[in-house]
């Protein structure tokens, strides 16, 4: 493109030189054909010139014709007059003459007029031509400033489309960067909306978790008030019971000391109890089952007092006149759990004569429950001591 542009423009300036050189050349060739002419004029005149010949008014006539002709002054009047003082100047020459060399300068005259006339049309020619050259030089240069304008315009419709171009292409880099950066907007709050609604749904969850728990413990409070007030109501129930025992077991006392101030002193009661196990416990705690073999003494209605009697299972040893006696012979662990359940005093071993007596100075009937081989008590007999002999059963019962 940039060569052919460099080429078209080499090829207009050769044109223009060439064009001006033919200008050139035309205006030095009329300038040549005009001294020519002058010069061929002058030597054709210069041929009649003589100074000394006749016809010397004949130069002076002819310069002022070429004169008059060339419009570079005078007049018809002015040439009259001239031609009149040649020939007043020349009165000696003949008549004959005279008319003779009048007609061939009329003559020359009427050459020359053809011939300038000529030169004008040849030179109105050639104006014509050069003027002709000139308008299509004229052309020439409008045309290729209209192609060279045409160029400048499609190259900058070519630069105007680049640059079009480039911005859309930069516009649609942008809108591309502004839609990623869109997008990526949208996928946070998308994961943020996600995790608002997962943190909602978990709230939720906690929510009714903690519903439920509450609930429950509700409920677990209500069964738990239900199962205290059962268990309340059992215990006042077994409270009554007890009580009603007790006094039962006070009246019965009552009784058995009224029978013991009118019986004779010499009597002992000895009685043998078998037949089911006996649980040897503590109010509100577990018990053991034993086995009672003998007992001896005068307290053997108190021990039945208390509940220990063959159509009975469970002698309570609540009351502080009991006293279960542990043979060391008993596994410690064992006798330390009857300790521990039962929770009641309890010796353990062999006990001295002078520990009942002194046991018994509350005045209040002992009973001494023996538990395992203790071979003293087997031969104690002390008023109003009940002596209980009686074995561990190993197996529990609840």
């Amino acid at each position: 493109m940039e060569t052919s542009d460099a080429e078209e423009e080499d090829a207009l300036a050769e044109l223009e030189l060439e064009l001006l050189a033919l200008r050139d050349g035309e205006l030095s060739e009329l300038e040549n054909y005009d001294s020519d002419y002058e010069e061929q004029t002058a030597v054709d005149l210069g041929t009649f010139v003589d100074e000394n010949d006749v016809f010397t008014q004949w130069l002076s006539h002819v310069e002022q014709c070429d004169y008059i002709l060339k419009g570079e002054g005078g007049s018809a009047t002015a040439m009259k007059g001239t031609r009149n003082r040649s020939i007043t100047r020349n009165d000696e020459d003949d008549s004959r003459q005279e008319s003779e060399g009048r007609l061939g300068i009329e003559g020359d005259v009427e050459v020359l007029q053809i011939k300038l006339a000529d030169l004008k049309v040849e030179t109105e020619r050639k104006s014509h031509e050069s003027r002709r050259r000139w308008q299509e030089i004229e052309l020439f240069r409008e045309r290729q400033a209209h192609a060279a304008e045409e160029r400048r315009l499609m190259e900058l419709e070519d630069e105007i489309a680049t640059r079009t171009i480039q911005d859309n292409q930069r516009r649609l880099k942008q809108e591309r960067r502004r839609m990623q950066t869109e997008d990526r907007r949208q996928r946070q709050i998308l994961q943020e909306f996600s995790r608002v609604a997962s943190e909602r749904q978990r709230m939720v969850s906690e929510d009714n978790n903690e519903k439920q728990r509450r609930q429950k413990m509700a409920c677990d409070v209500e069964e738990e008030k239900k199962a205290m007030a059962k268990a309340d109501e059992a215990s006042r129930i077994r409270i009554a019971e007890e009580f009603k025992i007790e006094r039962r077991c006070e009246r019965q006392r009552r009784m058995l000391l009224r029978a013991k101030l009118t019986k004779k002193p010499d009597e002992a009661m000895t009685m043998s109890i078998s037949g089911p196990d006996v649980i040897l416990r503590s109010v509100g705690a577990s018990g053991f089952h034993i086995r009672i073999m003998e007992c001896r003494g005068q307290g053997i209605s108190d021990l039945r007092a208390f509940g220990a009697q063959p159509h009975l299972e469970t002698l309570d040893i609540s009351d502080n006149n009991i006293t279960v006696i542990l043979a060391a012979s008993l596994p410690k662990r064992l006798r330390r759990l009857m300790v521990a359940r039962c929770g009641l005093k309890c010796v353990d071993g062999d006990i001295s004569l002078g520990l009942l007596q002194y046991m018994n100075l509350t005045g209040n009937p002992l009973t001494i429950i023996n538990i395992g081989v203790t071979p003293l008590l087997h031969t104690l007999l002390v008023d109003p001591i009940v002596t209980v002999k009686a074995e561990w059963v190993p197996r529990l019962r609840t």
